[in-house]
């Protein structure tokens, strides 16, 4: 009966101590906790029996010492020890907090013990597997955290081999206590740690995967899963601890622990970059559609030119316009329509140089979904460009501008800012009533994100600033239509947006959840069809006011979701995140007003709002025009 006593605790050391049989062991090689290890006297706690308890060991150096100190709890000389002279040992006060496991078997041990290992050591084992590594005689059938405040006592060590339990070579720690005189050396310490999250060990100890749920929860749970593990007493180590203590009872506090990590904010920005193509792409078409129509003859065209002719003064017919006789209604004389005489000057061709500018602002809001966060999004800025009308039917620009936007991932605790600068080039042809439009754009941007993340027993804040060039190449065609004083235009498009994003490192403070990416690259397109249609009011001789709708279906292919691979800095070890989707199919409604000032000067204003499942954007502009 006593030896089974002494094999129960003496399995609980995990061969912390070395055999008397052989040479001194070397010193303490093994990672220590954060403190002061103690030279001279240590003094046993309350762990030992009242004949032991508060009689202090001369001094702990090595393997021999530690097995010394443990003095009646374990007996080497009738068990069957291996020597471990080269294993050294310490006795450390602490002067930080500390966490471990601690592994038992009610009826064998009990969940409150001195025996203690630093978590990343075990992790991902069995129980089979860990009675082995830390040299068992009996099976674990539980595990709990036990964590221990700063000023605690421990003796810590590296098992050698049992023979018939197995292998060691954990270093380990005999939790010593804390004495009330504050050291270590008096007194008779007395455990002041507590022992929680008592649980069955699973087939993989201290895994996050099965209780993680999917996503990217799922996917930074991997990760760690995987390691490479920490070393003890690291930073990320530390991270780790305070993983395991939400890996227990409810899973939504691991899951949303697990979010806070998977920067999400960087693969979303990417996402709303993508998106955000759409502004610059209007802002180029819009131009040309003006073009279009200015420069043209088209029937009743000149409604759709934002600050083009006065309405439907078109050419007659043997001008080369498309217009039917019978556009006009009776009385047509071949000329230009009477009732518009005097407010419809004939296009002057030599008039062939257009500047013009327009600011923009824009925001709007992703609901998000169970795996994402929502977002919202603001942007601001000014495009401007000159083209030329080539021939009366083909003119083609160039245009630059800049603007500023910001990404906020609330619920994440996440934002990025994004400065762009933008420069592309277009071109258009009219073919009797037949538009053809097409463009290039490239935008320089530069990120400046920022992101904290808090969950019980962890926070940290970090930053990062990198760069990304978004290209995109477009086209759209169009075919203008008269209806009395409204002009009509179907269109169709297609468009090809592509995103290089640079590598970056965060940092921060303190910056052990920070992560890293190597670049990456996306890629999406869209569709579009809708139709357009404007009227314009003659307000005095050369004043025109012509509002104007607009509404299409744009429809995403490719990547709507874009995903990145980021791996913590601290110890490699890699993940994927996905981002916000963009809508895969949206309405997009516009609704705007120029006002022709005179033949030369235009203004306009217009509302752009995209509207899909979950997804609300909203886009206002103003634009003035000088042609020369």
């Amino acid at each position: 009966m006593h030896l089974l006593k002494t094999l129960r605790r003496t399995c609980l050391l995990l061969a912390l101590v070395a055999t008397t049989l052989g040479p001194p062991a070397l010193a303490q090689t093994g990672p220590l906790p954060p403190g002061i290890v103690v030279v001279g006297p240590v003094a046993r706690g309350r762990t030992f029996p009242i004949g032991e308890r508060g009689v202090a060991y001369p001094s702990v150096t090595n393997g021999i010492d530690a097995n010394n100190y443990l003095g009646s709890l374990v007996t080497p000389t009738t068990l069957s020890f291996v020597n471990s002279a080269s294993s050294g040992a310490s006795a450390v006060m602490t002067t930080a907090p500390t966490q471990y496991i601690r592994f038992y078997a009610p009826g064998s041990s009990s969940q409150q013990g001195a025996f203690l290992v630093g978590s990343n050591q075990i992790r991902g084992m069995s129980a089979a597997q860990i009675r082995d590594f830390l040299a068992l005689p009996f099976m674990p059938t539980m595990m709990t955290i036990v964590q221990l405040p700063a000023g605690t006592c421990l003796l810590v060590g590296t098992a050698g081999p049992i023979a018939g339990w197995g292998r060691g070579g954990a270093v380990q720690e005999y939790l010593i206590g804390k004495s009330t005189d504050g050291g270590c050396s008096s007194g008779v310490p007395a455990f002041t740690g507590t022992f929680i999250n008592g649980q069955s060990i699973p087939s993989g100890a201290l895994l996050y995967g099965p209780r993680a749920g999917g996503g990217n929860a799922a996917s930074v749970a991997g990760a760690l899963d995987r390691g490479p593990y920490p070393a003890l007493y690291s930073g990320m180590d530390s991270l780790y601890n305070a993983l395991d203590v939400v890996n227990y009872g409810d899973p939504s506090q691991l899951q949303f622990a697990l979010r806070q990590l998977d920067g999400e904010v960087h693969v979303t920005t990417q996402s709303v970059l993508l998106g955000d193509s759409l502004y610059i792409r209007e802002a180029l078409l819009g131009r040309m559609r003006q073009a279009s129509f200015t420069a043209s003859s088209q029937s009743g065209g000149s409604a759709l030119a934002t600050g083009g002719p006065v309405l439907a003064y078109a050419n007659a017919p043997d001008q080369g316009s498309a217009t039917r006789r019978s556009d006009y209604g009776p009385g047509f004389d071949g000329k230009q329509d009477p009732a518009l005489a005097e407010t419809a000057p004939t296009p002057d061709i030599e008039r062939r140089t257009t500047f013009w500018m327009q600011g923009v602002g824009a925001w709007g809001t992703n609901q998000g979904n169970s795996n994402v966060a929502g977002t919202y999004r603001s942007l601001g800025g000014f495009l401007a460009g000159v083209d030329r009308q080539i021939t009366p039917n083909w003119f083609a620009g160039l245009a630059g501008g800049y603007t500023n936007s910001s990404v906020s991932v609330g619920d994440r605790l996440s934002a990025s800012n994004i400065a762009s600068a933008h420069v592309g080039g277009y071109t258009g042809a009219s073919f009797g009533d037949l538009n053809v439009r097409a463009g290039l754009a490239a935008s320089f941007n530069t990120v400046t994100s920022n992101r904290s993340i808090v969950f019980p027993g962890f926070a940290d804040s970090l930053n990062a600033k990198y760069t990304s060039t978004t290209t995109q190449m477009f086209g759209e065609v169009g075919y203008g239509v008269a209806a009395g004083r409204i002009a009509a235009e179907p269109f169709a498009g297609l468009a090809f947006a592509h995103l290089d994003t640079a590598g970056f490192s965060e940092s921060g403070t303190p910056g052990i959840a920070a992560l890293t990416s190597s670049g990456n690259s996306v890629s999406v397109g869209f569709s579009t069809l809708g139709l357009r249609a404007a009227t314009n009011f003659a307000l005095t001789d050369s004043m025109t006011l012509s509002p104007r709708l607009s509404a299409a279906w744009q429809h995403a292919y490719g990547t709507v979701a874009p995903t990145a691979t980021l791996s913590f800095a601290a110890n490699g070890a890699s993940f994927t995140t996905t981002a916000l989707p963009m809508a895969q199919d949206s309405l997009l409604l516009q609704a705007g007003v120029s006002l022709l000032l005179n033949r030369q000067v235009a203004l306009d204003v217009a509302y752009l709002g995209q509207l899909a499942y979950g997804i609300q954007d909203t886009w206002l502009t103003g634009r003035v025009s000088l042609r020369f």
